[in-house]
Parts: structure tokens; C-alpha cells; sequence
């Protein structure tokens, strides 16, 4: 995936892991491809939203509210383009990995930084169906 946002990085922040996965058949539906890195830095969870927010609106993302929280996130946000999700998840840095994952640092944040690509252009924001 050569999408500029993959390459964002927070000033400061410790690259802990690289994410990423082909598009497969599930057995939960289709998975897009997506790419990603786990950070942790001493920022706090509302510095690390604001530049991502910042970084994403000059790249022309647009803020986005596609999904929830897996059972390790504390907050989750979106942003999209017609032709990719970016997911800026707060890991609970406690239940999300174990200690030797973190190299002996102490982090104020841990986050998760990916960017999905989506299997065809789609509504960005994403409109979701009123009942």
C-alpha cells in the first residue's frame, strides 16, 4: 500500500510494530488490505488525536465515524478518502500487549495507526443507513 498517510509519524513517538494484511476471504465477508504501526510515545491521547487530525485534514482526509472499539482500545477515530479508512486507535497499554512488547520504556500512549484500503470507491464520510 503506497498511501501517503501510512508514512505519518507523531514527532517523538517509538515505532513498537508494523500491522498489515492482503485482502482475504473471511469468514466474517471480504478483509481489505491495510497498513499500519503500533507507537508509543510520552504525548498525551489528545496531543496524539490532534496531530493526526491536523496531518490527515492537510493530506484531505475527512473526519469519519466508521467503527468501534476492539476489547484492548480505550478511544478509536476515523478519517476516510473515497478510497481508504485511516483507524487511529489508543490501545489500554495494560491489556493490549505484553510488557516485553513495550522494550522497557514507559509510554503515556500507546496507538495504533493504520490506513485500510477499501475495495471500491464508497461515501466518504460513510453514510450509515437510518432505520
Amino acid at each position: 500500500m503506497k498511501n501517503p498517510a501510512v508514512a505519518l509519524r507523531m514527532p517523538g513517538a517509538d515505532q513498537l510494530g508494523h500491522v498489515g494484511g492482503e485482502r482475504m476471504k473471511t469468514l466474517d465477508g471480504e478483509q481489505q488490505p491495510f497498513e499500519g504501526y503500533i507507537f508509543g510515545t510520552a504525548a498525551s491521547s489528545d496531543e496524539v488525536f490532534a496531530f493526526y487530525t491536523q496531518e490527515l485534514v492537510r493530506l484531505g482526509w475527512k473526519p469519519d465515524s466508521s467503527g468501534g472499539l476492539s476489547t484492548v482500545e480505550l478511544e478509536v477515530r476515523w478519517w476516510c478518502t473515497p478510497k481508504a479508512g485511516f483507524r487511529l486507535a489508543i490501545e489500554d497499554k495494560v491489556r493490549a500487549f505484553e510488557p516485553a512488547f513495550y522494550k522497557g520504556r514507559d509510554y503515556a500512549t500507546v496507538f495504533d495507526a493504520t490506513v485500510i484500503a477499501y475495495g471500491e470507491i464508497s461515501a466518504c464520510p460513510y453514510l450509515r443507513p437510518t432505520r
